[in-house]
């Protein structure tokens, strides 16, 4: 056996012995990380009163999201629902369609008024899945076709087949957000219906 082959044994028997090391060490990573932003919640929640300044309240909001996109308003809205986290990611796909109404304590999410027609959701989800679903087919027709075009290519054909699918999976990227955030807007509101 060759010093080469010799090595590359070496090397593959580290590997083996090395990767579960690795992947315990990424998931102790994650809980530790978790039971940090378990505690920081405990923390920032329980520093929070009525005689905190707005500031320090919205601050610690955002701190505690990671997100200064949202009001304090609406945080403490979301927090309060049974699913926290999972409000917070259902508020933040469903901004475009929902609005924040501070002063209803039971409903403090509502569909905006553009979207406050059920009819009118659905057309839009159909609208949104089917506009997703053939702008993503037609992003890859080229691949179907892949070995013909390739066979007759220029740089000006690539280039047009390059625009032609990045142009359709951004027009499919749009449609497919726009659909999730209809989707999880819904959900967002029938959690808050069972908190009631």
């Amino acid at each position: 056996m060759d010093i080469d082959a010799t090595a590359k044994l070496v090397a593959l028997i580290a590997a083996v012995i090395g990767l579960p090391k690795i992947w315990r060490e990424i998931a102790e990573f994650k809980r530790s990380k978790l039971k940090e932003q378990l505690s920081l919640s405990k923390e920032l929640l329980s520093s929070l009163d009525e005689a905190s300044h707005p500031l320090v309240t919205e601050c610690a909001y955002h701190a505690l999201t990671g997100d200064d996109s949202l009001s304090a308003q609406e945080i403490r809205s979301l927090v309060s629902l049974d699913r926290p986290l999972k409000a917070l990611r259902r508020y933040k796909d469903s901004q475009d369609f929902l609005r924040h109404d501070p002063s209803s304590k039971s409903e403090p999410f509502k569909y905006k008024e553009k979207y406050d027609s059920e009819s009118h959701r659905n057309r839009l989800e159909m609208k949104y899945s089917l506009t997703y679903f053939f702008s993503a087919l037609a992003a890859f027709i080229p691949l179907i076709f892949f070995t013909d075009i390739f066979q007759r290519s220029t740089i000006s054909l690539t280039v047009a087949i390059a625009a032609w699918v990045l142009l359709l999976m951004r027009v499919g990227k749009y449609n497919l957000q726009r659909y999730i955030g209809l989707l999880a807007a819904r959900e967002l509101l029938n959690q808050q219906e069972r908190k009631v």
